[in-house]
């Protein structure tokens, strides 16, 4: 899956380094008018140190001629970060899923 996703054109990977170690990731799913930031990662150890910021910064700088979008997960996202990189909420969804004993 890896390999597919490098060779993929439409979507770019960046790895993030923090004094010379692998510290963040991301996804950027580009289309023609939009770029979705998905799996936007910080190794714990790494947290609080602006590197989820930084990588989204490098994508709006990149892709200023597109939308960029960010589809969050449920309560665990970091909902401050994303309002203080100008992030504006769309649209809000739950899902539940039953499960049965």
């Amino acid at each position: 899956m890896h390999k597919r996703n490098f060779q993929n054109p439409r979507l770019m990977q960046l790895l993030a380094f923090y004094m010379g170690t692998p510290a963040g990731s991301v996804d950027v799913i580009v289309e023609d008018e939009t770029a979705e930031i998905d799996g936007l990662v910080v190794h714990e150890s790494f947290q609080k140190k602006g590197i989820a910021s930084r990588l989204q910064q490098f994508v709006m700088r990149q892709f200023a001629d597109k939308t960029v979008i960010l589809v969050a997960d449920g309560e665990d996202t970091p909902r401050l970060m994303y309002q203080k990189q100008n992030y504006r909420c769309l649209g809000f969804r739950y899902e539940v899923q039953k499960v049965y004993e």
